[in-house]
């Protein structure tokens, strides 16, 4: 690339193709605060709750978990649910009450 990006600038120079003079004009560059500097704070204190929730929470282990397959594939889940059926020993015991 940079050789390619030399040979580039050697021929636009043998063609004549850079300008000789180079009209500029340098404004004083200033900070200010508009609606996208307060839309990048509220989205980055947005940024670092999510990410703090996605730690604390174990995030790190679910996808670890998800990416090596160790989840299960049975269809016992949702689908035990939405049938009104317990999907696991836990929600056994705990609708046996009601």
């Amino acid at each position: 690339m940079v050789v390619a990006a030399l040979i580039v600038e050697g021929l636009f120079q043998l063609f004549g193709w850079v300008p000789r003079e180079r009209h500029t004009a340098v404004v004083n560059a200033t900070i200010s605060f508009n609606y996208t500097t307060i839309l990048n704070i509220i989205f980055g204190i947005v940024f670092i709750v999510l990410t703090t929730v996605f730690f604390r929470t174990g995030g790190v282990e679910m996808m670890r978990m998800m990416e090596n397959g160790e989840h299960a594939h049975d269809g016992d889940g949702y689908e035990r649910h939405a049938r009104g059926m317990p999907s696991s020993a836990h929600d056994r015991h705990s609708h046996q009450g009601h």
